[in-house]
């Protein structure tokens, strides 16, 4: 039992860890479709650890506290992440490739803007940002004056 109660800590640990300081690195997951399965991931398994490990936190209490507990740690953590799940998925990155490195074709420079549709009144907030693939999972990402790029090691993509 210690060893599975172990195991959840440094899941929710790492979840939180992640999702907290991942608002703040200069790391995103190469493409919606793999954000959008991981954060289905974490709204399914989160709850379930948690009412796992309040579960076995718990033990020596009477059995219906600590089903009840866990039932409603459960409902209220799938509630939350539901609902940050859902908000989330209205807004998106509308990207346009500007440039790509001759030597790399996975590095790019992209003109993107963040838009939530017609949730969103504001205009488009452009961003000029150098996209560097470190696995086919995750990107790195840098913004980049376009002035200031050397264009022998760029090759200019024709913009849609």
């Amino acid at each position: 039992m210690s060893r599975i109660k172990t195991v959840l800590i440094y899941f929710i640990g790492f979840t939180i860890f992640t999702k907290t300081i991942g608002q703040f690195l200069p790391f995103q997951f190469s493409s919606n479709a793999i954000a959008s399965r991981y954060n289905v991931f974490l709204v399914f398994a989160l709850p379930i650890s948690i009412a796992a490990l309040f579960y076995i936190l718990k033990q020596g209490k009477k059995e219906y506290i600590r089903t009840l507990g866990s039932i409603f740690i459960c409902g209220l953590t799938f509630f939350t992440f539901g609902l940050l799940y859902f908000l989330n998925s209205m807004c998106s990155y509308h990207s346009v490739a500007l440039f790509e490195q001759k030597s790399h074709s996975s590095t790019k420079i992209l003109k993107r803007d963040y838009g939530c549709g017609a949730y969103d009144s504001d205009m488009p907030k452009y961003e000029i940002i150098k996209i560097v693939g470190i696995t086919p999972f995750v990107n790195y990402y840098q913004s980049v004056d376009t002035t200031k790029i050397d264009l022998q090691l760029w090759r200019r993509l024709n913009e849609p």
